[in-house]
């Protein structure tokens, strides 16, 4: 079981893709804002982490730049609409 945190401000996507994961018995976190998002991910330590480009507060770029440069190494797959 792999811990994996969510970070989306899209709640029906963000929805979908943490009811199928948890399907596959992982434990899932999910944030709406990229602050909150750095937050958990400075916190706690993640499998795992799925980011949206484009967040309220704070961008994905700009949370996996101060993430990265705070010394964080999970892994982080970006989401965009773009």
């Amino acid at each position: 079981m792999s811990k994996l945190l969510i970070v989306e401000d899209d709640r029906s996507l963000a929805a979908n893709v943490k009811e199928w994961l948890e399907f596959e018995h992982h434990l899932v976190e999910h944030v709406e804002t990229g602050t909150s998002g750095l937050e958990l991910m400075q916190a706690y330590s993640y499998d795992l982490i799925i980011l949206d480009m484009n967040l309220p507060k704070m961008d994905g770029v700009n949370v996996c730049r101060e993430y990265r440069s705070k010394g964080g190494q999970s892994p982080i797959l970006m989401l965009t609409g773009r």
